[in-house]
């Protein structure tokens, strides 16, 4: 009767505040070891050769990117020579291309700066880099102004485009002592099957 009606409601509501501890128990278990195998993968050495990769990676993004900027200030030197009065249109597409590769080069180069306080001989060389894109960025600028019109003349333009190739050429040449500097080998050339191949001496 009523005696075992009792018993059977302490039981009840022992077995839920039973039930209510052990599920805060596993919840704060599950927490505990969710942190423990984040430590675990932070704390797990990386490949002894994943940081010069990435080091690798980004060097030859900035000098591949700093070569299509030149590339292309060669166009507009080209374009430039065709006739008096140079249309804009197509040089600024060109400028467009120049001022988003140098600007790619930046940021790629401006991290191999924070991967290498140490190397005094590479922030040397990342810092003359720095400053031509700078410079070429202004010839840019420059090159806008001339072409304010709709039109710009075409020994002017030209003039432009010999400075910018000139100042793009010699961040190449810098990048070559960074490439020292960083101890940075040729890329391999893509082969089949997803082999590379040596590059050429």
């Amino acid at each position: 009767g009523l005696s075992s009606h009792c018993a059977d409601k302490f039981l009840s509501a022992n077995w839920r505040f039973i039930m209510k501890t052990v599920s805060k128990l596993m919840t704060v278990l599950l927490i505990y070891v969710a942190i423990g195998t984040a430590g675990l993968a932070q704390d797990r050495p990386r490949d002894a050769g994943s940081k010069a990769r990435g080091q690798a990676y980004k060097f030859w993004v900035s000098r591949s990117s700093n070569a299509h900027a030149r590339d292309n200030a060669r166009s507009i030197f080209h374009y430039g020579r065709i006739e008096q009065a140079v249309p804009a249109a197509p040089v600024q597409e060109h400028l467009t291309a120049v001022r988003d590769n140098v600007q790619k080069s930046q940021k790629a180069i401006s991290e191999l700066k924070k991967d290498n306080p140490e190397n005094k001989e590479a922030l040397a060389s990342i810092a003359r880099v720095d400053a031509i894109h700078k410079k070429v960025l202004e010839h840019c600028d420059r090159m806008d102004t001339q072409l304010a019109d709709g039109e710009g003349d075409s020994e002017e333009v030209c003039a432009c485009c010999v400075d910018m190739h000139r100042d793009l050429s010699a961040a190449d040449a810098e990048m070559e002592k960074l490439m020292k500097a960083l101890k940075i080998e040729k890329l391999e050339l893509p082969g089949k099957d997803g082999n590379s191949v040596p590059p050429q001496k």
